[in-house]
């Protein structure tokens, strides 16, 4: 594989993080909007059901996320590997702050060979971590399933 091959992997690859960002940005609010229209969820039968299937939701979007977030590591360390293995006389120009160079930054093997070769720790890793989307999608997770629950936010919005 060549820089040329791995590029649209992780420009895809890229573009489906952002993907399923939207996806749980529009449930929420769609879920929200709903919500507020309705003025809540009235029988416990709703409340259980509307429950069960936003975590099933929720569930599949944070797989989906952590599975694209694995695969951008890997593509980012492969583009990567492909960087060190070729001899100096073949490097192509990295433009610092381009496209290339963003990628590659991604890989804490490029750095290690960079910061070794140059005797300085002037490149820094930094790999793309689920985590943080974890915590997002757990936090749209407690908003909307205790909106399901608490009763008192919606009799005060239809007693109006």
């Amino acid at each position: 594989m060549t820089e040329k091959d791995i590029l649209p992997i992780i420009l895809a690859l890229a573009d489906n993080v952002w993907k399923n960002w939207g996806i749980l940005a529009t449930i929420t609010i769609a879920i929200l909007g709903w919500l507020i229209q309705r003025h809540g969820l009235h029988s416990r039968s709703e409340k259980i059901i509307s429950s069960v299937v936003y975590s099933i939701i929720i569930l599949v979007v944070m797989y989906a996320m952590n599975y694209t977030y694995k695969k951008l590591d890997q593509a980012t360390n492969e583009l990567a590997y492909i960087y060190m293995e070729k001899p100096c006389s073949q490097y192509r120009v990295i433009v610092p702050g381009g496209i290339i160079d963003g990628f590659l930054h991604r890989s804490p093997k490029y750095c290690y060979l960079i910061n070794k070769l140059r005797n300085n720790t002037e490149c820094k890793s930094y790999s793309y971590d689920g985590g943080f989307a974890l915590i997002i999608i757990f936090f749209c997770w407690i908003l909307v399933v205790s909106s399901f629950w608490r009763d008192s936010i919606w009799k005060i919005e239809s007693q109006k």
